[in-house]
């Protein structure tokens, strides 16, 4: 049923290593694609791939599955190099929500209004950079719209303004020649000024360069959980009004999430679940709902507690506000004893939420290292080369004596593994704990967040859209040899990638000379 749904893609993770000879077509005998499903492919030879697909010498795999393809490319050597081994990956869903577009529209506002108080001609040299994730470059083109508000960039191109974007919002079709269709004849339609978002899959894709160390780290994970590991470890985050250590937290949680399936097996079973809620968005219905929380129960319910996995809670995390956020009354409802309708003395939901967000703010950051060294390690592997960028960038503006803005759309776990760089490099940190990154968190570098703690209670109105925090000093204004000095310590470590990749490119069309509102369909 899944396969056709809206926002169906297929992602091809590549591994390379770096070799003295010309680099080996195909895959070798034995090679095998696992997925994070019910779905095996084996690759004994090369050059095959999935049932009339074909597998190219660098590694990429084209057509055959009814589904976009995306690869994503390791980076951190050069030369010659050897695909050892690659993961394919199929996501259902991934819908660029209606609350996103608010949230970036706010952040591309509210950030001109600053800029403009402090120094409006950076919005005459506007750079901006994106990965090839749809929600991504769907945030990046919304937030390029409001920023451009009544300002004209001068990396300006004349562009049809039919021309497709490839990024369809939710329930538009998802290929380019439908949506010219629809928009008319290009050659009818005049030109226009657009703006160009750049996209940038070496520096702001996933990366697979750190996935042996990091699979290693979640290994190592149910450490976090023994008996007084917070107390001899101050650098993690757990609540001090929690009085329970983490192993009876999970416990409790899996307690609750078995009581939890047996109501919702029961409401599915005796209540029509197709009217709890009329109205569903991004693309949900009480099918996928169900669907995505069983597997969760399985996760939860079915293993012995010394064989949870902690990583787990992060996806529990997330479909409680997920949920909360966009399918409140469905959420209260279908895991409510009172024959589903919404019980507001029943506070176990709110416990549920109340343990798995510790429990996610304990584990979370430490995916993506551990100890200090492992933290640096991870970080070093996957976002030196945007690091690097971002250097590059300040010594540009610096050594010209004008004014500029640069700004990356990428992936939480992208964030996540700079600020790492960020934090071990030396540098004197303001605030060295983290808070939860969300959408819309971001970190500035200045030459010269959307979160709320508890999403159950939160106030919301049609957008589903939560307020952007304001923002919070990682550190003080620091002298700038000394800040260059500290984020460049690493630089000699990694290479910078010599076989450039021809970069794409996204027009988003300025109406008379001023960006659109960001809006399309």
């Amino acid at each position: 049923k899944k396969i056709d749904l809206p926002g169906t893609k297929a992602q091809l993770k590549p591994t390379y290593r770096k070799v003295k000879t010309s680099v080996v077509r195909g895959v070798s005998e034995g090679g095998t694609i696992s997925l994070n499903g019910d779905l095996a492919i084996t690759i004994s030879q090369p050059g095959e791939g999935p049932p009339g697909a074909v597998l190219t010498p660098s590694g990429q795999i084209t057509g055959g599955l009814g589904v976009p393809v995306q690869t994503t490319k390791g980076h951190g050597t050069t030369g010659s190099k050897r695909l050892e081994k690659f993961q394919l990956v199929f996501k259902w869903g991934g819908e660029f929500t209606h609350a996103a577009r608010y949230q970036s529209r706010d952040l591309g506002e509210n950030l001109r209004k600053d800029i403009s108080i402090l120094n409006k001609d950076m919005l005459h040299n506007v750079q901006i950079f994106t990965s090839s994730e749809r929600r991504v470059t769907a945030s990046a083109e919304i937030f390029a719209a409001a920023l451009l508000d009544n300002h004209t960039p001068r990396n300006v191109s004349q562009a049809n303004p039919g021309s497709p974007l490839p990024l369809p919002l939710p329930h538009t079709p998802p290929t380019r020649s439908s949506r010219s269709s629809e928009a008319g004849s290009v050659m009818d339609r005049p030109t226009v000024p657009c703006y160009k978002l750049i996209i940038r899959k070496d520096l702001l894709d996933d990366s697979n360069a750190a996935k042996d160390l990091m699979d290693d780290v979640k290994k190592r994970l149910k450490t976090l959980l023994r008996n007084g590991e917070s107390e001899r470890r101050p650098e993690l985050t757990w609540p001090k009004n929690m009085k329970a250590e983490p192993a009876q937290v999970v416990q409790e949680v899996i307690q609750l999430m078995s009581s939890f399936r047996t109501t919702m097996r029961k409401n599915f079973e005796t209540v029509d679940v197709d009217k709890i809620q009329e109205r569903w968005c991004c693309g949900d219905d009480p099918f996928l709902f169900r669907e995505r929380w069983e597997k969760l129960f399985d996760d939860f319910c079915d293993v012995k507690q010394e064989k949870f996995d902690p990583s787990r809670v992060s996806e529990l995390y997330d479909a409680l506000k997920f949920s909360a956020l966009h399918h409140r009354t469905f959420l209260f409802a279908i895991f409510s004893e009172n024959g589903g309708k919404a019980d507001p003395n029943d506070r176990r939901l709110h416990d549920l939420y109340a343990r798995a967000k510790a429990l996610f703010d304990l584990v979370a950051p430490q995916e993506y290292g551990i100890e200090a060294s492992e933290k640096e390690e991870i970080g070093v592997l996957t976002s030196l080369p945007l690091l690097r960028k971002i250097v590059a960038d300040l010594e540009a503006v610096r050594n010209s004596g004008g004014s500029g803005l640069t700004v990356y759309f990428t992936k939480e776990s992208h964030i996540h593994t700079l600020v790492n760089l960020v934090l071990y490099s030396g540098l004197p940190i303001a605030n060295p704990r983290i808070p939860e990154l969300d959408y819309s968190s971001h970190i500035t570098f200045e030459f010269e967040g959307a979160h709320s703690s508890n999403v159950l209670d939160s106030a919301l109105d049609a957008r589903h859209a939560l307020n952007v925090k304001p923002r919070r000093k990682l550190t003080q204004h620091l002298d700038y040899g000394l800040v260059i000095e500290k984020l460049s310590k690493h630089f000699h470590r990694v290479p910078e990638d010599e076989d450039e990749e021809p970069l794409e490119a996204i027009d988003v069309p300025l109406a008379n000379g001023h960006a659109s509102d960001g809006s399309r369909g």
